[in-house]
């Protein structure tokens, strides 16, 4: 491996056959000094004078009728941007095409005549679609730092064919990734492909293991007084809320309630400095600007990029179609770690009607199965999805837990839910990705029984004493408390 790159793909459609020519050659000296593979894209007649591999596109050489002339000990790649076309090269098998090439994923400049860009999603719905296949995938179009962690996250897919005691890997993800101007345009083009190489394998190996059986809820309140206790015995971790301003004091109160340290900033210009010392990031959008949305998109990029925990809070996303497309543009270019929200908004991603958004509320009879809606979206999404309302419910993609506990004067305070989202931040900051899942339902344990003790001090009056008071019993809640107080079930 030279620098992070593993395999060179020569794409030239300008050229005369015999320039092309000259350069392949060239270049197979240099990729043969470095034991690298050389792939010819597109001409069948440059790859069979040179002695190397090949890619070809859909309007190009059939792959069936390459592999007779090259042989058996020739790579060869298809390009593919629909099911319609994938289904073909399945037909034809891993002894024709060795792996696929996806996409475009997004937008390049590199190749003006391409096809619509898939996006993360549509990487992700062929790779299911690949499967157990031995054919692997690499992705391109417009993959480069800012883009590969979430394509990374969001694309892999859960392999149902998998048993809990099956030796094979629980996901399928990708095999590689294919750059242009990433490394081509970088000032220094080892250094750029020695980062993106960095990237690829972390996320690589970030890839989880599939839950064997279903931990017990004594387990995860044990391991919800672990997180507390770290919280108080350690120096405060470094929260960044990228929030709404009607909640903004709150939030950073009950961010120091929770023994972290808040920072609250939306500017896009310090973004990337900051996510190196932060702990988790809050993304909450509930007064939605531009310059907030790029300050959140900025800072999204770079916690991917620096592996730092993100908690989004997609607040009334449901009540415009302007909100509706900027969070899904924001979970397109963001990878998120939590997604938190009320009935309403877990809904609108989730394309259900069954519960409206009135504003930043929920309205409506709520879902008849709220367990498997969170389930659901959550093995989609590929994150943790936390549904906050009398119940909440709490995913993984495999396992369900609820949490009984909380107070009605909670439904009655402006920023209830935001201040929630922060103190997840807070338990995420001593996790990390790895544990989202505990870190998620300690935060959420805690801040409700915190609740459910201040709706009960004499002092609360109704919605403004109690918004005190509560920030009071997050200051002052212990682990003991939530051993003896949580009310969590597996569902």
């Amino acid at each position: 491996m030279v620098g992070g790159v593993t395999i060179v793909q020569l794409r030239e459609k300008q050229a005369s056959t015999r320039d092309f020519l000259t350069v392949a050659k060239a270049a197979k000296v240099v990729t043969d000094k470095h034991s690298i593979p050389l792939f010819i894209n597109d001409r069948l007649d440059i790859a069979l004078a040179v002695g190397c591999h090949l890619h070809v596109g859909q309007d190009d050489f059939p792959a069936g009728e390459a592999r007779k002339l090259l042989g058996p000990d020739v790579l060869i790649g298809v390009s593919v941007n629909t099911a319609a076309e994938l289904e073909e090269v399945l037909s034809l098998g891993s002894d024709i095409v060795d792996y696929v090439g996806l996409g475009p994923v997004h937008a390049t400049q590199s190749k003006k005549d391409h096809n619509p860009p898939i996006g993360n999603r549509g990487t992700r719905d062929l790779l299911a679609m690949l499967g157990d296949s031995t054919i692997r995938a690499v992705a391109i179009g417009g993959v480069n730092v800012d883009t590969l962690p979430d394509l990374m996250a969001q694309s892999r897919v859960r392999l149902d064919s998998v048993t809990e005691n099956d030796t094979k890997p629980a996901y399928r993800s990708l095999d590689g990734i294919a750059v242009v101007s990433a490394i081509s345009a970088a000032k220094d083009v080892r250094t750029a492909a020695r980062e993106l190489a960095r990237l690829f394998h972390a996320a690589s190996k970030s890839i989880p293991e599939r839950p064997k059986g279903l931990a017990s809820a004594d387990n995860f309140i044990d391991a919800a007084c672990r997180l507390l206790q770290s919280l108080r015995d350690t120096e405060p971790r470094v929260c960044q809320n990228i929030t709404n301003q009607v909640v903004m004091n709150d939030t950073a109160n009950l961010t120091l309630a929770f023994s972290s340290s808040p920072i609250m900033s939306s500017s896009a210009e310090e973004a990337v400095d900051l996510s190196k010392i932060l702990g988790a990031l809050v993304l909450n959008m509930g007064t939605l600007t531009p310059a907030q949305v790029a300050g959140a998109t900025v800072a999204g990029q770079a916690a991917n990029r620096n592996g730092k925990p993100i908690v989004f809070d997609p607040v009334g996303v449901g009540a415009s179609g302007f909100r509706k497309k900027t969070m899904a543009q924001l979970m397109d270019d963001v990878h998120m770690t939590v997604l938190k929200g009320n009935a309403g908004e877990i809904g609108a991603i989730a394309g259900l009607t069954e519960v409206q958004s009135r504003g930043v509320d929920s309205s409506g009879p709520g879902f008849k199965d709220p367990a498997t809606v969170v389930q659901d979206l959550a093995r989609r999404e590929k994150m943790i999805v936390a549904m906050s309302g009398e119940i909440d419910y709490i995913s993984d993609g495999d396992r369900v837990f609820s949490i009984k506990n909380g107070h009605p004067l909670q439904g009655d305070i402006t920023g209830s839910g935001c201040m929630c989202t922060s103190a997840i931040a807070c338990f995420l900051s001593v996790t990390g990705r790895q544990q989202a899942f505990e870190a998620t339902i300690a935060a959420m344990l805690a801040y409700n029984i915190a609740a459910e003790i201040a709706g009960a001090e004499a002092e609360v009056h109704g919605p403004a004493s109690f918004r005190t008071a509560l920030i009071d019993a997050c200051y002052r809640i212990d682990a003991e408390t939530i051993r003896k107080r949580a009310r969590l079930e597996i569902v």
